[in-house]
C-alpha cells in the first residue's frame, strides 16, 4: 500500500511541471501568432496607404508636366515627397514582395532623373545664350517632360493593376 502512495506522489509532482510547460508553450505560441497576425495587418495597411499616395503623387506629376510651358525651364519641377519619405524611412520595403516593386523603383528613379535634367538644362541656358543651344535644350526638355508623363502613366497603371 505504501508503494502505491509513493508512486502516486511521484506522478503528481511531474504533472504540475508538464502543465506548466504546456501552458507556457501555448501562451508563447499564442502570443507569437497574435503578433504575426497584427504585423501582417499593419503591413497590409501600410501597403494600401503607400500605393494610394503613390498614385496621387504620380497623378500630380502628370498634371505638373502637362502644365509646364515648353519655352521655359524650371528647377526640379516634379515633386515626389511621398516617394522620398518612403525611401528614406524604409517603409518602401513593405512593398518589396509586390510584383511591380522594381518597376515602381525604376519609374520614380526616372522622375528623379528628369528633375536633374531640368536643373542641368537650366544651368546650360544660364551659362550659354546662343540660339542653337537654346533650341537644343528646349527640345531635350520637351522629350524629358513627355518621358515623365509616360512613366507616371505607367506607374498609375501598375498600381491600379496591383490593387485588382
Amino acid at each position: 500500500m505504501r508503494e502505491i502512495v509513493l508512486a502516486a506522489t511521484a506522478t503528481s509532482s511531474v504533472a504540475p511541471f508538464i502543465e506548466l510547460f504546456l501552458s507556457s508553450f501555448l501562451g508563447v505560441g499564442t502570443a507569437l501568432l497574435v503578433e504575426a497576425i497584427w504585423d501582417r495587418h499593419k503591413n497590409q495597411e501600410l501597403k494600401q496607404q503607400l500605393t494610394k499616395n503613390f498614385e496621387v503623387e504620380l497623378t500630380h506629376v502628370i498634371e505638373i508636366a502637362n502644365g509646364l510651358t515648353n519655352e521655359k525651364v524650371y528647377m526640379a519641377p516634379f515633386s515626389i515627397p511621398v516617394w522620398h519619405g518612403a525611401t528614406s524611412c524604409g517603409s518602401i520595403l513593405s512593398l518589396d514582395n509586390e510584383d511591380a516593386f522594381f518597376e515602381l523603383l525604376d519609374i520614380f528613379s526616372s522622375i528623379d532623373e528628369a528633375n536633374q535634367i531640368e536643373t542641368r538644362c537650366f544651368e546650360l541656358l544660364v551659362g550659354n545664350s546662343s540660339l542653337q543651344t537654346r533650341k537644343a535644350v528646349l527640345d531635350v526638355l520637351k522629350d524629358n517632360r513627355q518621358h515623365v508623363i509616360e512613366q507616371a502613366t505607367r506607374g498609375i497603371s501598375l498600381i491600379q493593376r496591383g490593387r485588382n
